[in-house]
């Protein structure tokens, strides 16, 4: 959706937890064909009481690794 709201000219704007965010390939399709601005929910910058809250062990790195992979994707493309 966003994809096609960017070849119309609108701007998007996402609001996620980032898990789904797992590897550079996603991260670059996220970067090109995603929406113009993300924000990614992190509860507490301390992994335990992040993943207390979110009720799943291991959420703050996967959390976090997608932070990571993102900016990773927009710094080797230029963006």
């Amino acid at each position: 959706m966003a994809k096609l709201a960017r070849s119309k000219g609108l701007k998007m704007f996402s609001v996620t937890n980032g898990t789904r965010i797992r590897d550079a390939a996603m991260a670059e399709r996220v970067i090109i064909d995603g929406p113009d601005e993300i924000s990614i929910s992190l509860n507490s910058p301390v992994a335990a009481e992040h993943d207390r809250t979110r009720g799943i062990n291991g959420s703050f790195e996967r959390t976090t690794n997608a932070i990571r992979l993102l900016v990773n994707a927009r710094e080797r493309l230029g963006c």
